[in-house]
């Protein structure tokens, strides 16, 4: 038992000291440009669509119409107030490793499991990591594939959280 609880605390720990899985206000976003956090932001996923694809790989058209005027109020205030689509990332979906089982092909994988994927099917860089304990807490990071609506949202490493997902019932 205790061994099973060893990394989960050993990662809980670690991000509480760097501010993440906290929903209190951030107070160290990377700052490339003298301007206000969510500004800021902007920039930053601009630089790193240039870096992984091109900026026609980034952007409000790679959300569907329904989100595209969303902000992110599920993120700590000041980014609460970034827009979606400032960390949406167009692609055909992950080229899952041989050694991702179907059933981990989800942004969230079973629990006991984690999933990774290192680019997308046209060969542009998206990596992602995912973790989910037995006991359901879950860590994520990197370029989060959605499923539903067919894009990649960027959850950079000083935003990454953990929480506590469901059992899934049959």
């Amino acid at each position: 038992m205790i061994k099973k609880l060893l990394l989960p605390v050993i990662l809980i720990s670690l991000l509480l000291l760097q501010g993440c899985a906290l929903r209190r206000r951030l107070e160290f976003i990377p700052k490339l440009i003298d301007s206000s956090p969510v500004t800021n932001f902007i920039e930053i996923m601009r630089v790193i669509a240039d870096s992984t694809g091109n900026g026609d790989s980034w952007g409000k058209h790679c959300l569907p119409e329904h989100l595209q005027d969303k902000f992110h109020n599920d993120w700590p205030p000041p980014l609460n107030r970034v827009p979606r689509w400032a960390n949406a990332f167009c692609g055909d979906g992950p080229e899952w490793p041989d050694e991702i089982t179907t059933d981990r092909r989800k942004p969230i994988p079973p629990r006991g499991t984690k999933t990774w994927h290192w680019k997308d099917k046209d060969g542009s860089w998206r990596r992602y990591y995912a973790w989910t304990s037995e006991n359901g807490l879950h860590f994520r990071e990197g370029f989060r594939w959605d499923d539903v609506d067919f894009y990649y949202n960027y959850i950079p490493p000083w935003l990454a959280t953990l929480k506590f997902v469901p059992e899934y019932k049959d």
